[in-house]
């Protein structure tokens, strides 16, 4: 975190991955990935991340197209804290 303002940790074994960080840089809610690899995972946080360096948001309950290219969907699910 302190040489890049945020990082992806979580429980590899289970696939569950989760950013810490984004609240603080970009003020925007912290991202889960649920059924990806670590190593996938990190790597699709980093465009997520590269977004909101450039100034993009994301809302709750919209299809993203361009995030992952447009044979992947993306749709962020807003998650209550006690089920992480």
């Amino acid at each position: 975190i302190e040489q890049y303002g945020w990082i992806t940790t979580g429980i590899l074994e289970e696939n569950h991955s989760y950013t810490i960080g984004f609240t603080d840089m970009f003020n925007h809610p912290e991202i889960a990935i649920h059924g990806l690899n670590g190593e996938v995972a990190h790597a699709f946080m980093r465009l997520i991340m590269e977004k909101l360096q450039a100034g993009q948001r994301f809302e709750a309950g919209v299809r993203y197209m361009e995030i992952a290219g447009n044979n992947y969907p993306v749709e962020f699910v807003e998650v209550n804290a006690w089920n992480l």
